[in-house]
């Protein structure tokens, strides 16, 4: 049996719009213009023959049927999310990712990985540098080494150098 699906970027689009309750965030997060947003949920409402969102002055809103499909749709999009992920990141093992600031990586870090490498063959170490924090849950980062005196809310902080 063949399959009835949507255009995912129509998809998407209502997915971010509904989200947002904004064709201009939407916008924002998919870097697209608010135009495109909004041909694509009108793209998606005559493919389900069906008014998603109710358009007013300044905002939308979700009809009936947009609150069933996003619901819906949001769930989906998880789903899909947390495959991917978790498939991405299938054979990951035997690697470490790590994030460092860049004077730690230069002035410590990459003094002492031979020893770490010698210690462990097994694992490839993957580093990148940069100040900004990370999100462990989708940058891919397995350990995050900066400056700072407190772990940061669900995060475990091993303090291994003292001043």
């Amino acid at each position: 049996m063949k399959r009835l699906l949507p255009p995912f970027a129509a998809v998407r689009a209502f997915e971010a719009a509904a989200r947002h309750l904004s064709f201009k965030e939407a916008a924002e997060e998919l870097c697209v213009t608010q135009s495109a947003i909004s041909h694509q949920v009108k793209a998606l409402e005559a493919f389900l023959e069906k008014t998603l969102f109710y358009r007013e002055a300044n905002a939308v809103t979700l009809t009936s049927v947009g609150e069933r499909y996003f619901k819906d749709v949001s769930a989906i999009l998880d789903q899909f999310d947390e495959s991917t992920r978790r498939n991405k990141d299938c054979g990951r093992e035997g690697r470490l990712n790590v994030h460092s600031t860049p004077a730690f990586a230069a002035r410590w870090l990459l003094k002492n990985i031979n020893s770490f490498n010698q210690a462990h063959p097994d694992i490839e170490i993957r580093l990148t540098t940069g100040i900004e924090t990370t999100d462990f849950r989708t940058d891919g980062i397995d350990v995050l080494i900066q400056y700072g005196q407190q772990s940061a809310a669900g995060l475990i902080s091993d303090p291994f150098l003292s001043t």
